[in-house]
């Protein structure tokens, strides 16, 4: 198999978009409120720390949609459509868990295992977890968001309200979501309108290319893109055209995916 084709071939095998998932990915024409109705953390609920973790990231998943939807906050991707309904939900549940998990502990005890770690500090300790976990580059808080990156979103998506300072944002986690919608919304109107059209129809892609943006940036994940040789799968990723970090992203997508999405 050849080496660009590898991960992509791998990640389809993990994320799981099949009729009895409940997955459903909406076209570019549909307007439903959200993107996805997935359901999240299945088989998790408050009798375990892990449980009560994810019915925390539900709740604050809640919260967020429910206000972007009530501000009226639209996608610059798909102007026509809430940005609820733009950026696929289940990408915004996976991406705590990526931020926090071991990779070691993935090796170790398998991907279920790591991301209920992830969950029960949640479960434990409850909001504000991990407000004050703090990268080398300065990204804070349960979504790794960074100071100048915040700045910029809130510039571009008056309408949303975001908390005007940025470590409160980042303490409050479901203006954290928030902004982490709109990051990812801003991503995608960042590619031309034929290759947005194109990850709409590319759902393995569409996930692939968000992630990598959250982590590298969209310009550089723009730029990996390629387009598929199959009908179904219009758009590819190339990963090996990404910096090693956003691989390693990625890789931790394709293996934590199925355990918060179902």
């Amino acid at each position: 198999m050849k080496r660009r084709y590898f991960f992509a071939t791998l990640f389809f095998a993990t994320l799981t978009i099949t009729a009895g998932s409940g997955l459903k990915v909406k076209k570019s024409g549909e307007t439903d409120e959200d993107s996805t109705t997935a359901p999240m953390f299945p088989g998790l609920n408050g009798e375990t720390d892990a449980g009560k973790g994810a019915d925390h990231l539900r709740r604050v998943h809640a919260t967020a949609t429910a206000t972007l939807r009530s501000r009226g906050v639209m996608s610059k991707a798909f102007p026509r459509r809430s940005v609820t309904a733009v950026v696929p939900s289940d990408v915004l549940m996976t991406i705590p868990i990526i931020e926090h998990v071991d990779p070691s502990m993935i090796r170790r005890s398998g991907p279920g295992a790591a991301v209920r770690d992830v969950l029960s500090v949640i479960g434990r300790k409850g909001p504000g977890a991990y407000a004050a976990s703090r990268s080398h580059a300065g990204a804070r808080g349960l979504f790794q968001y960074m100071p100048r990156t915040y700045a910029g979103i809130r510039r571009k998506y008056p309408e949303a309200r975001l908390i005007p300072s940025f470590t409160e944002g980042m303490k409050n986690e479901a203006n954290a979501m928030m902004a982490a919608y709109l990051l990812l919304d801003e991503s995608l109107s960042g590619v031309s309108a034929e290759r947005r059209s194109a990850l709409m129809r590319s759902p393995m892609t569409l996930r692939m290319f968000l992630a990598a943006s959250y982590n590298a940036g969209y310009p550089r994940a723009a730029r990996a893109l390629r387009p598929g040789s199959r009908q179904d799968v219009p758009l590819v990723l190339r990963h090996h055209a990404l910096p090693s970090e956003t691989q390693g992203y990625l890789r931790k997508l394709g293996q934590v995916h199925p355990e918060t999405a179902g």
